[in-house]
């Protein structure tokens, strides 16, 4: 299962740009959300063994690029080109996000409120 957040990082040809997948996985269909440098948008695919395919579109007026990413899975990373459209192609690498492991005593403030 696939289900969860992902760091992606893209690099284009003359730059990098890091995004964020988060999926949900309901048997071999895919559905989240896809956050870019300027947006957050919905994104949807498929996996069928360790091949995943997502696609999202980022629309603006007078402007649209869609991602489409295809790639195949290999523990917790998976990688491959993306595919833009008219804005050519790139490569990707998403990672599964990593949570840090923080414990301890979450403490609540007493007493009247500190501003009025």
């Amino acid at each position: 299962n696939i289900s969860g957040r992902w760091d992606v990082e893209l690099a284009f040809f003359s730059s990098k740009s890091r995004h964020t997948l988060t999926l949900e996985q309901n048997g071999n269909r895919l559905y989240g959300s896809h956050k870019g440098d300027f947006s957050v948008r919905d994104v949807f695919g498929t996996i069928e063994g360790d091949q995943i395919k997502l696609q999202s579109t980022d629309s603006k007026p007078g402007d649209s690029i869609t991602f489409t990413f295809v790639g195949s899975l290999a523990g917790d990373t998976f990688s491959a080109p993306v595919y833009m459209g008219e804005y050519l192609n790139a490569k990707f690498t998403a990672w599964r996000h990593t949570y840090p492991d923080r414990r301890g005593t979450i403490l609540i403030p007493g007493g009247p409120p500190l501003a009025n």
